[in-house]
């Protein structure tokens, strides 16, 4: 029996997330997701997910849950926050999940931006770049953590 594909998911209770995470169950991949709050994890677990509760801005519980179980071929990241937030998930949070997957030996990693970010600020209406701009910076700082970081990597840049 040869062992299934091993996805580690962080942002999987909602949104693109939760999507990604219904079509890697269709294509029968194991999937390790990291729940900020165990509100979902009834409707993951039940999925077939293995769920991990931890804050992405925690580096130790970032760390424990990358290396707590199988080892992970790839890495999903869909995280970020809004404006309101305060300390944002799209830079910090995310380079937390890309050092721990650096430190775990995951080789791929792909990351969920937004469009507006990087090369890509010219996509936007001046507005609302100017809006996100505070959001956007955060996601190119994790963008270019991921390039550095040696992994193979995806970022997507999704528009709304």
């Amino acid at each position: 029996m040869t062992d299934k594909f091993h996805i580690f998911l962080a942002g999987a209770s909602r949104g693109v997330g939760l999507e990604i995470a219904k079509c890697l169950v269709a294509q029968n991949v194991q999937i390790t997701a990291l729940l900020r709050s165990p509100n979902h994890r009834t409707e993951l677990e039940a999925m077939g997910i293995k769920v991990m509760t931890g804050d992405a801005l925690d580096t130790a519980a970032v760390e424990a849950a990358i290396a707590g179980g199988a080892p992970i071929n790839a890495a999903i990241s869909t995280i970020g926050g809004l404006p309101k937030d305060g300390e944002r998930a799209d830079y910090l949070g995310n380079k937390n999940l890309i050092d721990a997957a650096v430190k775990a030996g995951v080789q791929k990693f792909i990351l969920v931006s937004s469009i507006g970010s990087g090369n890509t600020a010219a996509a936007l209406p001046p507005q609302a770049l100017e809006t996100l701009r505070p959001v956007l910076l955060e996601k190119e700082k994790a963008e270019n953590h991921l390039i550095a970081s040696g992994m193979i990597y995806t970022v997507i840049r999704p528009g709304g």
